[in-house]
C-alpha cells in the first residue's frame, strides 16, 4: 500500500505520519469488527457514525497518501519499471486476497477491496501524474458530492452541477456485482487519491515539521504488510478472549 516518499524530508515525515495514523485507525476499525462479528460488542455500536466515521477516515489517509507519494516516486520522469514493480506485486496481493476469500467465504469473497481499488487507481494515477493541479481538480469533483451527500438533498440547486451524484453511482448496490465483505467503490474513493496526488502540487506539506520517529516511519513503509497480517492475528485475539 505505500510508495516510498523520494520528495522533500519533510514532505516524507508528514505522509509518514498521515499513513501511520491510517494503519492505527485500521486497526482499531477492524478490532470493532472483530468484537462485532463475535458479538461482544451490539451491532448498532459498530455502525455507529463515529466508528464509521473513523473507518472512512482511515481509507481516506490511505488513498490520500498512494496518490501524493506517487507524484514524488515519479518526480523528474515516469519510473516505468518501478511502476509496473509495484503493480505486478499489488495485483498478486489483490488476486491472494480474492482466491483465499472465495476459499474461505465463495458467497462474499472480496473482489474490489482496499488493494483491488490502489491497483485500479495506480492505473489512473500514473497517466495523471504530469498533471497534478487537473488530477486535484477532478478528485475534488469527485468525492465532494459524496460528503455532502447525506447532508444537502441530491435533488438540490448545486446537485445539478454533478451527473454522477444524480445518477446514485456513489451507492456500492449500482457497482456490485455480487455480495461481498470488503468493497471500496470507485467513486467516489478514486477522488481520494487524485485529491492526493494533485494536493503535491501546493508544496504544503514542506512547510509542515513534524517529528522523524524510525518506528513511525518503518510502520509506515510496511504498511501493506501490517495490512495483510493485522486481520489475521486480530481474529485470533478476539476468538482467544471468547474463550475466557
Amino acid at each position: 500500500m505505500s510508495v516510498t516518499v523520494k520528495g522533500n524530508s519533510r514532505e516524507a515525515n508528514c505522509i509518514d505520519w498521515l499513513r501511520f495514523l491510517a494503519i492505527v485507525l485500521m486497526i482499531f476499525y477492524h478490532f470493532l469488527w472483530d468484537l462485532k462479528l463475535f458479538d461482544i460488542i451490539a451491532p448498532y455500536f459498530f455502525y455507529s457514525n463515529l466508528v464509521q466515521f473513523f473507518g472512512r477516515l482511515c481509507l481516506f489517509l490511505f488513498l490520500f497518501c498512494v496518490g501524493f507519494s506517487f507524484s514524488f516516486s515519479h518526480s523528474n520522469h515516469v519510473d516505468w519499471s518501478a511502476f509496473f514493480r509495484r503493480l505486478i506485486k499489488l495485483s498478486l496481493v489483490a488476486l491472494s486476497i480474492s482466491l483465499l476469500t472465495f476459499l474461505s467465504m465463495p458467497s462474499k469473497f472480496i473482489y474490489f477491496g482496499i488493494i483491488h481499488h490502489i491497483v485500479f487507481a495506480s492505473i489512473v494515477l500514473i497517466v495523471m501524474v504530469r498533471h497534478r493541479l487537473l488530477a486535484f481538480i477532478i478528485g475534488v469533483y469527485v468525492f465532494a458530492p459524496y460528503l455532502l451527500a447525506n447532508s444537502i438533498e441530491c435533488n438540490a440547486e448545486w446537485a445539478r452541477f454533478f451527473p454522477l451524484l444524480q445518477s446514485n453511482c456513489y451507492y456500492p448496490k449500482y457497482w456490485l456485482f455480487r455480495s461481498t465483505v470488503d468493497y471500496i467503490n470507485p467513486l467516489p474513493w478514486l477522488g481520494c487519491s487524485l485529491i492526493g496526488l494533485g494536493f503535491s502540487y501546493f508544496g504544503v506539506l514542506q512547510k509542515i515539521a513534524v517529528p522523524n520517529y524510525p518506528l513511525v516511519k518503518f510502520l509506515s513503509q510496511h504498511s501493506l504488510i501490517i495490512y495483510i497480517i493485522h486481520q489475521p492475528l486480530l481474529l485470533a485475539i478476539v476468538y482467544t478472549l471468547t474463550k475466557f
